[in-house]
C-alpha cells in the first residue's frame, strides 16, 4: 500500500485545522484581522498545492504546466488577499 496519499491527506487535514484556528471558527461570524486573513490564504494555497500535486498528479506534468498552476495560485491568492485588505482597511 502506498503511504503517500494517506500522508498527503493527513497534511491536508492538519492544514484545514490550522486554517480553522487562524480563522477563528466558533460558530459565529468572526471579524478577522489582516494577519489571520493572510494565514488562512497561505494555508489554503498549501492545501491546493498538495491536492494538485498528489491527487491530480501535477507532479508528473511538464514544468510548463506546473509553473502555470503555481503562478495562477500566487496571482489568485494575492488578488483575494488584496480584496480582503482593502475591505479590512475600509472597515477599520
Amino acid at each position: 500500500m502506498n503511504a503517500a496519499p494517506t500522508r498527503t491527506w493527513l497534511i491536508i487535514v492538519a492544514l484545514t485545522l490550522t486554517a480553522m484556528w487562524a480563522g477563528g471558527v466558533t460558530g459565529s461570524a468572526p471579524t478577522l484581522g489582516i494577519v489571520s486573513i493572510a494565514i488562512v490564504i497561505a494555508v489554503s494555497r498549501f492545501k491546493v498545492v498538495a491536492i494538485l500535486r498528489h491527487f491530480l498528479e501535477l507532479k508528473r506534468a511538464s514544468s510548463g504546466w506546473q509553473t502555470l498552476f503555481y503562478v495562477y495560485l500566487i496571482v489568485l491568492g494575492s488578488l483575494i488577499f488584496a480584496a480582503y485588505a482593502i475591505d479590512w482597511r475600509l472597515l477599520a
